[in-house]
């Protein structure tokens, strides 16, 4: 026990009783320093809605279109995309998304929204991917994000869950991009 009023070090005095140091001096509880937590900021994930990073996810999008495994897929649900239709209400999408000055007065339509959710919950898992990259993206827009659309993320989200449990535990180290964007 330290006599005096330093707490945690030899007293004023410098009188001190017997301790595990035999030096007389009560050795100070110290407090963990993390280098990270608490968080001195915030992350903000909105990278990509850019030109160059909307390009990058619709090329990927028709890439895997394009792929034997979407064309030739036997259950009609996960058959690529109509060719022009929908690769043209995806650009539109892109073009929205991209000029996010104009999100006060842009819409997005729900053919747009159709198609990204036919490919969320049709298309595999190791083919949804740039869907779910492009679904969070749309979900920032307010047009996308209207409370009368609630029923349409709902469906997207449970397709993307439903995703992730069909991949089961040892598909999930595979497949780490579907489980990671559907957080």
């Amino acid at each position: 026990v330290v006599l005096g009023g330093d707490v945690g070090g030899a007293g004023a005095t410098g009188a001190a009783t017997n301790n595990s140091f035999g030096n007389g001096v009560m050795p100070m509880e110290t407090t963990p320093i993390y280098n990270h937590l608490p968080m001195k900021g915030y992350k903000l994930f909105d990278s990509g809605i850019d030109k160059k990073g909307l390009g990058k996810v619709l090329q990927k999008i028709r890439e895997f279109n394009d792929s034997d495994v979407i064309s030739n897929a036997t259950d009609s649900r996960q058959r690529q995309l109509k060719p022009n239709e929908s690769i043209d209400l995806l650009n539109s999408l892109s073009n929205t998304l991209a000029t996010t000055n104009r999100y006060h007065s842009s819409t997005v339509s729900n053919a747009e929204l159709n198609t990204l959710s036919k490919m969320i919950t049709a298309w595999g898992a190791s083919h949804s991917f740039p869907a779910l990259d492009l679904a969070r993206m749309t979900v920032l827009h307010p047009d996308a994000a209207r409370e009368d659309r609630r029923g349409y993320w709902e469906e997207v989200l449970n397709g993307a869950l439903d995703t992730c449990l069909g991949l089961g535990s040892e598909g999930m180290g595979k497949e780490v991009a579907v489980p990671m964007l559907t957080m």
